[in-house]
């Protein structure tokens, strides 16, 4: 009798250990609440949908690496968390009012003409952030792998600092008063239609519409801070030695690294420009010839920008 109930007792705990373990296997399922991007979901993945509820540990779900519901109508993106591989987020021109958490595996994101009024945290991959035409007051953290950075037509008054990755920058029609140091990286340059009316450095990719406006300086209208000295990136950097300084207009620089030296009258105009080699020492440049006055040198070796203001007496 005894051997009998104990071999009842086991099959019972066997019974419930495999009822357990079914439970555990149970797909895990979430809602997905905007009806315009359930319509989305069945048509892409299919096998994972039933109705509104996404199975999220589906293989469709867990592999699916690019999702574009560009003008779909719609309004809510809860669900996008779910994704772990994507890469790719596309959901322009629709009626967007936030994003939820992103995928760390996000490299591009492309939310432009939505109701948004601010970002989420933006992961440290995410190399393409398009979110022009929203209503957004000011932008998160960027990724130090961001190379793309559109945010034109939105409410801006500032600006986060930049990457040095960054090649291409548009913030045209918001309201930025100041900027914060421009990486030497940027190629492509839009910064029109803003209240701004002094900059905190110059590089070579701005045109003569740009560089018509002097450097921040103290008392500038827009209090700005004034940039002399600071490099656009913490850390070690390579001491940028000039004298004279005040100077009759021959000065001497010395810089440790491989730079671009640039020299800007107060106008932006660049009245002198010299590539220095590694560990090489420009002497005595020659600046008898200007007029006396203040005068800005930019130095940037594709990593960090630094600018120095020079007395010519």
């Amino acid at each position: 009798m005894k051997k009998k109930l104990l071999i009842q007792t086991k099959i019972i705990a066997v019974a419930l250990m495999l009822c357990l373990c079914a439970t555990m296997g149970k797909s895990q399922t979430v809602t997905i609440p905007d009806a315009n991007l359930v319509n989305y979901l069945q048509s892409i993945i299919p096998s994972a949908m039933n109705g509104n509820q996404m199975d999220t540990s589906s293989t469709a779900v867990t592999t699916l690496t690019t999702i574009n519901v560009d003008g779909l109508g719609i309004a809510d993106l809860t669900g996008i968390q779910y994704f772990d591989a994507l890469m790719v987020l596309i959901c322009k021109h629709n009626n967007i009012t936030s994003i939820p958490t992103l995928p760390t595996s996000l490299t591009n994101l492309t939310c432009l003409d939505n109701l948004l009024t601010m970002l989420p945290s933006l992961p440290a991959s995410l190399q393409i952030l398009d979110c022009h035409e929203n209503q957004i007051t000011s932008l998160p953290t960027l990724p130090p792998s961001l190379t793309l950075l559109n945010c034109r037509t939105n409410s801006l008054t500032s600006l986060p600092v930049l990457p040095t990755s960054l090649s291409y920058l548009s913030c045209t029609f918001n309201n930025i008063l100041c900027f914060p140091v421009f990486p030497s990286s940027i190629t492509t340059w839009f910064v029109n239609n803003n209240p701004f009316t002094c900059l905190p450095n110059y590089i070579a990719a701005m045109g003569s519409d740009t560089t018509i406006y002097p450097l921040c300086s103290p008392g500038n209208p827009n209090g700005c801070p004034v940039v002399t000295g600071i490099n656009e990136q913490a850390g070690n950097s390579e001491e940028l030695s000039i004298y004279p300084n005040p100077t009759n207009g021959k000065i001497k620089i010395t810089i440790g690294s491989e730079s671009v030296v640039e020299i800007y009258n107060v106008f932006g105009k660049i009245i002198y420009s010299s590539t220095n080699n590694k560990h090489q020492t420009l002497t005595e440049i020659d600046l008898t010839k200007l007029q006396k006055g203040i005068y800005f040198v930019n130095t940037y070796d594709g990593k960090k920008i630094k600018t120095d203001k020079i007395v010519i007496q």
